[in-house]
């Protein structure tokens, strides 16, 4: 009787698998429920024999592991023996991608472009949720937002407006000689990096500590995994911190700018130019798809399928068959509604939804367009992307001299 879910169920691994690199095959077991055995005994329940040269499929002979499996089973064992295609129609029906019925969304805007300009945080980059709180990189600064309307610099402990910066001695510097912020949050931690420094906060924000001073250089992205911190430096490749100990180099081939990072269950995956890495452990794994330029972001999606974004953006529920996302325009960022529809956002203060778990997406019509809004008659462009984030129970939108949208 064919396999139909792995749960409590033991699989080993034999052959040339043909699709599957083995890590990404083992890690499947995992989330669908199931063990992965290192050797063949009479307690297993799965063998998978990889399509490459497969016996199954009449082009080659039997592994040890497969004739000490098929002994078992003539000695009274019923370990069933699948091949790696069925290995795969295994993980797709495991998780069928879900569809929900288009709707209009509700946006509604918390902050102008005049506002932005009055608070002098008109430029929100890399922005991250904490809790009830929100954190933005704000050009060469690092601000803080409790509702997503009013944004204010975080100040140093004799209330100048530094926007943590520090250096390596933890005094206050001038912004020119550090560059730009990157963070990242996770529950009630929150983390800025910064040339040389990365800083970590563990009550939301209310105060900063210096974790480390590393040769990070210009910290592109950061992502927070269980306690794992990665910083993707530019041109510096890629540090982890492990449980707030010091930081240390992962190996990762080329020498492109990281560009991004995306939590996933099967583990975190760094964009780098025209690359993706999902590291397992501290092994990089390159993930088989071709795109034609940079990839700037990502998310998972309700259906649990990786999306990954950029001018061509892609979507795979496998991890091994990338697929192209039909979409109007250009995605840099998205994040999941509560009811399950996916809201990205994009260059020329474009913004996009999907009803079906990513695979296409729609133009959203807002009305907010990316104008200086200073006076009468200035229309001056500006072609910026929007950043969306979850936050509670709604997706937020900004961007860099942008209004703030909350989208529900």
């Amino acid at each position: 009787m064919a396999i139909t879910s792995a749960r409590g169920k033991s699989f080993l691994f034999t052959g040339k698998l043909d699709r599957f690199p083995r890590g990404v095959a083992e890690r499947h077991v995992e989330l669908l429920g199931g063990t992965n055995a290192r050797s063949a005994s009479a307690k297993l329940d799965v063998l998978v024999v990889g399509d490459a040269g497969s016996p199954l499929l009449g082009a080659g002979a039997k592994s040890k592991k497969h004739a000490q499996v098929e002994a078992f089973n003539a000695k009274g064992a019923s370990i069933e023996i699948i091949s790696e295609s069925q290995f795969a129609r295994l993980v797709e029906v495991a998780a069928p991608a879900p569809k929900r019925a288009p709707r209009p969304l509700t946006i509604t805007l918390l902050r102008s472009r005049e506002d932005a300009y009055a608070q002098g945080t008109e430029s929100l980059d890399a922005v991250a949720s904490s809790g009830t709180r929100l954190f933005a990189a704000c050009g060469q600064t690092v601000c803080a937002s409790d509702d997503g309307a009013v944004w204010r610099g975080i100040r140093d402990q004799d209330d100048h407006c530094t926007y943590v910066v520090l250096s390596a001695t933890a005094k206050r510097v001038d912004s020119g000689e550090f560059g730009y912020c990157a963070v990242t949050a996770a529950g009630s931690r929150v983390w800025v990096g910064g040339y040389g420094f990365v800083l970590r906060s563990d009550d939301a924000g209310a105060s900063f500590r210096l974790q480390e001073t590393a040769e990070l250089w210009r910290p592109v992205c950061m992502l927070e995994a269980g306690e794992r911190l990665f910083v993707g430096g530019d041109p510096v490749g890629l540090m982890v911190s492990d449980g707030g100990a010091p930081f240390r180099e992962i190996k990762v081939a080329g020498n492109d700018r990281f560009s991004g990072a995306v939590h996933t269950a099967m583990g975190p995956v760094l964009l780098r130019w025209k690359r993706a890495w999902l590291l397992l452990g501290d092994k990089p794994l390159r993930l088989s798809l071709r795109p034609a330029a940079e990839l700037y972001g990502g998310c998972v999606t309700p259906g649990g399928a990786l999306l990954l974004l950029g001018p061509t953006s892609y979507w795979t529920r496998n991890w091994v068959d990338f697929h192209e996302v039909e979409c109007p325009g250009m995605m840099r960022s998205a994040a999941a509604l509560a009811d399950g529809g996916i809201v990205a956002g994009g260059d020329d203060d474009q913004l996009f939804v999907s009803w079906d778990d990513g695979r296409s997406f729609d133009r959203v019509d807002h009305g907010y367009r990316g104008r200086a809004e200073r006076g009468s008659g200035d229309t001056q462009q500006y072609p910026r992307a929007f950043t969306v984030l979850r936050h509670g129970d709604a997706v937020i939108a900004t961007g860099a001299f942008q209004a703030t949208l909350r989208i529900e």
